[in-house]
């Protein structure tokens, strides 16, 4: 399991091969540390020395995020030895036929995987299908221009707009008074956009964890490209999850009001959070998610380790990326 930590101002500590979370001496969590397989700190949580140690003894990694979500770092057991995946990414990184097909097979895959949820959203909400089936319309030319794209630039651009127009078709999904006019990262203004942000950083910190584990660099992405301090391959990787299984969380929390309007507190440059009590709630449904991905009955670990196996073949054998978009078909 993955333990989140949000309890602001508690202390992890080590207790034998257990892991206690502790604020003014009363005991918050107390759980066997083989039950845990990575821990993600948000915001003003200690770790003592004695714990980092036990954890990275047991191959578990942590994740230090801020009090909103964005990762700060991760700290993990010693580096994989598979040098000879790493020089092989490289190679296809730098080699521009090869970063294109690869890339053009993960923009692809994502773009398929809005197909599949505006679709959904058609048979969900029937009132504002005739308005979506438009948007379906214009994804499915981006998908033709992105399989005809010739450089990485024009792959991006495929990607950039066949975003902006699923986004309109997913605020239609959106049921209630939520206000919600397209994707807005940092800061998130609007409790839509806010969970958005929440889910997509727990999924790309998973995938991160595992493909850093296999010993690929997580700084070089075939899409997402080289930027300092970006996690790029993580972000290439995540695209098939996160309207599948982050945005379909999402419409779950809001259309269901698992979370409501006034569950959100607004701080600095008007960015909205979770109340502290209400992101215990959010990562209890989270856990839920992760072990039923995009409501398919498997494990989001279970396909970020068939993910892993198919691009490292990719990176291996100079071949095109496969994807795992067709798990989600109906």
């Amino acid at each position: 399991m993955i333990v989140y930590l949000t309890e602001q101002g508690s202390l992890v500590k080590r207790a034998g091969q257990r892991l206690l979370v502790v604020k003014e001496k009363q005991t918050l969590m107390d759980i066997p540390v083989f039950k845990v397989s990575q821990v993600m700190l948000f915001g003003n949580v200690t770790v003592t020395p004695q714990a980092m140690n036990m954890l990275l003894e047991n191959g578990i990694d942590l994740a230090f995020l801020s009090t909103r979500g964005r990762i700060r770092g991760r700290l993990m057991s010693a580096d994989s030895k598979n040098i000879y995946l790493r020089l092989a990414q490289y190679r296809r990184w730098t080699e521009e036929a090869s970063r294109l097909m690869i890339g053009r097979s993960i923009v692809m895959g994502k773009i398929r995987t809005q197909l599949m949820m505006l679709d959904r959203y058609c048979r969900r909400s029937p009132e504002v299908a005739v308005a979506i089936r438009k948007y379906i319309k214009s994804v499915e030319g981006c998908l033709r221009k992105a399989n005809e794209a010739d450089n990485i630039d024009s792959l991006r651009g495929c990607e950039g707009l066949a975003s902006s127009i699923y986004f309109k078709g997913f605020s239609l999904a959106v049921k209630g008074d939520y206000y919600f006019t397209g994707r807005q990262m940092y800061p998130s203004t609007d409790p839509v956009n806010a969970l958005l942000s929440l889910t997509y950083t727990c999924l790309t910190n998973e995938v991160a964890s595992y493909f850093e584990g296999k010993g690929f660099d997580p700084m070089i992405g075939f899409v997402h490209g080289i930027k300092y301090g970006r996690q790029s391959l993580a972000l290439d990787m995540v695209e098939e999850y996160r309207h599948t299984v982050g945005d379909n969380f999402v419409l779950n929390l809001l259309n269901y009001k698992k979370i409501k309007t006034d569950d959100f507190e607004r701080r600095e440059k008007g960015a909205l959070y979770l109340k502290e009590d209400v992101a215990k709630r959010f990562f209890q449904e989270w856990e839920k998610c992760r072990l039923d991905a995009g409501g398919i009955g498997k494990p989001l670990v279970d396909l970020i380790k068939k993910q892993l196996g198919l691009m490292e073949k990719a990176v291996l054998k100079n071949r095109e990326y496969e994807g795992i978009w067709e798990e989600f078909l109906p």
